[in-house]
């Protein structure tokens, strides 16, 4: 009897451990259908990556590499070769825009205070961008926007916070721009910051010149690629092209950007005008500190909204 007891006993014992088991399982189970339901609900919220660049590149964590410039002088078509001076009654216009701007309010305010009428091309959603705008405004200096763009060598190389990538979809394309053009103030007009690869798709192009023209913006091409299609966006348009002429300072030694200020000088006495582009180094400082009269002497300092002209859309036209 006593045996029969401790029998019954042991098998409602391990009755027992079979239901612990079993409810532990089942809990198990339900655990991990739990989590994979929470999985699946998040994977569900997760942002595209194109929308999730958009959303975020606009925070500047560092300050985006200058210029990259083409490994040979771009030819730029409709300009005659240099010789006489085609306007010899006309004193010819320069306009020098100061690239890169937005990270360094210093060097900034030394081209500010230069005392010499340059045009301010601000980078977007950079950390100084509205107290130098505001700063040239009240000078009567022209802003633009640098807008940066993708070049060549991109990811390898990062244009920056708001670049316009070639892998947005369209809408989202628009949208950024206009996140960009709204991110400093007073702006006249825009050329791009890289985009050696974005100015060879005549497609976005043809975006981005219509967006402009819709905010009565002009668009200087900096013409860091012989591929550049935005001379042929423009004529899609009906609107006129306006480029970079001379980039003064891409190799960075005295003798040099003089040779090329001389150049920039030259080759606006031969068309009448002319637009260079500088960066915010110190030997570019100091060495167009010391062109200035020089430069004063011959040509007219002159806004780039002068030259673009402030009813039309571009500067220094293809013909």
């Amino acid at each position: 009897m006593r045996q029969q007891i401790i029998g019954a006993g042991q098998r409602a014992l391990l009755g027992a451990s079979f239901l612990a088991i079993a409810v532990l399982i089942l809990l198990v189970v339900l655990s991990l259908f739990r989590v994979h339901r929470i999985l699946q609900r998040s994977d569900s919220r997760k942002i595209d990556p194109s929308a999730y660049k958009l959303a975020n590149q606009h925070v500047a964590s560092s300050i985006p590499p200058f210029e990259i410039y083409p490994d040979e002088e771009v030819p730029i078509k409709g300009r005659l070769p240099e010789g006489d001076i085609l306007f010899p009654e006309k004193i010819p216009k320069v306009a020098i825009l100061i690239d890169d701007l937005g990270y360094d309010k210093t060097q900034a305010e030394k081209f500010l205070n230069m005392g010499a009428c340059f045009t301010f091309s601000i980078l977007p959603h950079s950390p100084y961008q509205q107290e130098i705008a505001y700063a040239a405004q009240e000078r009567g200096y022209d802003v633009i926007l640098h807008l940066p763009m993708e070049p060549r060598e991109f990811p390898k190389i990062d244009p920056g916070p708001g670049a316009l990538l070639l892998s947005l979809p369209d809408s989202d394309f628009i949208r950024q721009l206009n996140i960009d053009l709204d991110a400093v103030s007073f702006i006249k007009g825009v050329n791009n910051h890289m985009g050696s690869r974005m100015t060879a798709d005549l497609g976005h192009m043809v975006l981005l010149l219509k967006e402009l023209q819709r905010r009565n913006l002009f668009f200087v091409d900096s013409l860091t690629t012989a591929k550049s299609r935005v001379g042929d966006a423009a004529r899609i348009l009906g609107i006129p092209y306006y480029h970079r002429d001379v980039f003064l300072d891409h190799i960075p030694t005295r003798d040099f950007i003089s040779k090329q200020i001389n150049l920039l000088i030259s080759r606006a006495l031969r068309h009448g005008t002319a637009i260079g582009i500088a960066h915010p180094h110190d030997l570019t400082f100091e060495v167009l500190r010391e062109a200035i009269y020089n430069l004063r002497e011959k040509v007219e300092l002159a806004p780039v909204s002068a030259i673009a002209g402030n009813s039309i859309f571009f500067s220094n036209p293809v013909h």
